[in-house]
């Protein structure tokens, strides 16, 4: 991507501005654009394009807090994620607190994976099956 692609991209991600797509979490509101994250992410796209109530109102609810959801943004963004969520460790707590939240950052970026989805092991159809 070219840099003024870039410096554009981030521009609209910080500013909010021109927005037509509001994301909230439990703490906070994102302003977004569907022309990127429906064209990024399967997700988005069903929620604003479908018959959901989301569609309707412009205003997408997620569960994921608020650092899971700026950092999966960032990446619909193109941009460098900013790992707020990764602090120095300072005990087993701490430890344990970033794991969890690596791991719902990496939910998150399944549910937006722009990538085509593989079925589970269960739904494969083994050439060797009856």
């Amino acid at each position: 991507m070219a840099a003024s692609e870039a410096g554009v991209l981030q521009r609209m991600f910080e500013t909010g501005e021109f927005s037509d797509l509001t994301i909230g979490t439990s703490t906070k509101t994102f302003k977004v654009h569907k022309a990127v994250v429906c064209q990024k992410s399967p997700f988005f796209r069903a929620a604003c394009t479908r018959d959901f109530l989301e569609a309707k109102t412009g205003h997408i609810n997620l569960e994921e807090n608020e650092s899971v959801i700026y950092a999966s943004l960032q990446h619909l963004y193109e941009l460098q994620i900013d790992m707020k969520i990764v602090k120095p460790l300072q005990d087993d707590q701490v430890l344990r607190r970033e794991f969890v939240e690596l791991v719902r950052l990496s939910v998150a970026a399944d549910k937006v994976s722009t990538k085509a989805r593989t079925p589970p092991r269960s739904e494969h159809k083994s050439p060797y099956s009856v």
